[in-house]
């Protein structure tokens, strides 16, 4: 990784390999603090961790209240998947 730091006693490829683990809540609390310590002094890590952490909760979100698809749009999809299915 171009421009890799060691902050906190992790390299920025370690905090990557970590970041979805640890936005999931997943880390044990040693690991926890290190990638927390990275990320306070990294601020590259920083703000990456802080778009993947909006990207991860607005997935989230939209998995947790789905928005309906309308009667046109299901018709159509329903049309085309049809059309596969006798090819």
């Amino acid at each position: 990784m171009k421009g890799e730091r060691e902050v906190g006693g992790l390299w920025c490829s370690e905090v990557l390999a970590l970041l979805y683990d640890y936005l999931d809540d997943e880390l044990h609390s040693a690991e926890r603090s290190r990638v927390e310590a990275h990320l306070s002094g990294c601020s590259v890590c920083a703000g990456f961790g802080g778009e993947a952490g909006a990207v991860a909760q607005a997935v989230r979100t939209q998995l947790a209240h789905p928005d309906p698809v309308s009667g046109e749009v299901e018709a159509k999809l329903l049309g085309l998947m049809d059309g596969v299915a006798k090819d």
